[in-house]
């Protein structure tokens, strides 16, 4: 049987320049991997579609509360001016086991798409997303480049 990860366990964080800071009040992180495949066909195999992979993008979707921290953490207002700005995030997925033992943490950089947050009359708190895109330079890694 499988030593199994719980979710509740795996944190998104972000690199605020001296340590991987975890984005506050976060409901889901999702972590998309894609190869795109290239298709063609030659004129010496009519009919048969030859598949190659190609390159190697992948995608982070973040889902949480709006809130406000006075310690070390990413607020929804940080990402926004992150993305403002264009910079570049350096970021971890950290997961622990569900007996509590440390999982490897993956590493990577990319640059955010999108935030946004909805503020909903049928809703007590307000909730944000956003998705964060690999630069296409780095790939993910177990290696901490900060360490």
């Amino acid at each position: 049987m499988p030593t199994l990860v719980n979710g509740v366990n795996v944190l998104f964080k972000v690199y605020d320049g001296a340590a991987y800071v975890p984005v506050v009040c976060l409901k889901n992180n999702n972590l998309t991997e894609t190869k795109n495949i290239i298709e063609s066909q030659t004129k010496c195999n009519p009919g048969q579609i030859k598949k190659t992979p190609g390159s190697y993008t992948y995608e982070i979707s973040i889902d949480g509360e709006y809130g406000y921290d006075a310690g070390s953490v990413e607020q929804y207002d940080d990402l926004r001016l992150k993305l403002f700005n264009g910079d570049l995030v350096q970021w971890e997925i950290e997961g622990y086991f569900a007996d509590g033992t440390n999982a490897n943490s993956y590493y990577g950089s990319g640059y955010l798409s999108e935030v946004s947050t909805e503020a909903s009359s049928e809703d007590a708190i307000v909730t944000f997303s956003a998705t964060l895109m690999g630069d296409g330079e780095t790939d993910i890694t177990q290696v901490n480049p900060n360490p």
